[in-house]
């Protein structure tokens, strides 16, 4: 009986920091056009994301001044003729022994950017409208162009089991200090 009642206590517990958190998101503003063009190379790690990268490179290409980047992580499937299918420049990882994944595919795609503000963005992703990415751009603008700038993605949830994934969105958000007794204000 006393583990039912610390377990119901715990779920309020729960949902009443959830929405805490929830009231709390800062929201990406829509600048329209307003603010100007910033020039941005946004940088896409890739393992065999042939079927994800249309969704994504259709979502980038109405964007005016941004260079894509796909750094191929060993594909097998069609990853790289998608990828430039969408105008994309195609690059494979070096092979290296000491470092790999997603970070070393993100390091070696920031040395192929020419532009000085990079976006690395996962392959399943979808922009919400034509200029999400310069709205980004202008958000990291507004806060002094320093420093990094995170963004937690909506998930849409397709199976009943990606509801677990809130718990790892939960402490993302956490760990970005969005909701901390000893947040430090501006």
């Amino acid at each position: 009986m006393i583990l039912y009642i610390i377990a119901i206590v715990l779920t309020i517990l729960s949902l009443i920091s959830g929405m805490c958190m929830y009231a709390r998101r800062a929201i990406i503003n829509n600048f329209g056009k307003e603010r100007g063009q910033t020039a941005v190379s946004v940088i896409v790690p890739a393992r065999n994301e042939a079927e994800n990268l249309p969704k994504l490179l259709n979502s980038i290409s109405k964007e005016q001044v941004i260079e894509v980047i796909v750094m191929d992580d060993g594909s097998t499937d069609e990853t790289q003729v998608v990828a430039r299918y969408y105008g994309a420049s195609v690059y494979t990882v070096e092979n290296d022994t000491t470092w790999q994944g997603k970070s070393h595919a993100c390091w070696q795609g920031s040395k192929y950017a020419t532009h000085d503000l990079l976006m690395f963005v996962d392959a399943d992703v979808q922009f919400a409208c034509d200029d999400s990415i310069q709205n980004i751009a202008n958000q990291y603008d507004l806060q002094g162009g320093k420093g990094l700038l995170s963004i937690q993605p909506s998930h849409k949830i397709k199976k009943l089991y990606e509801n677990i994934s809130a718990i790892f969105n939960l402490m993302t958000i956490v760990g970005m200090n969005q909701f901390s007794i000893t947040k430090i204000s501006k």
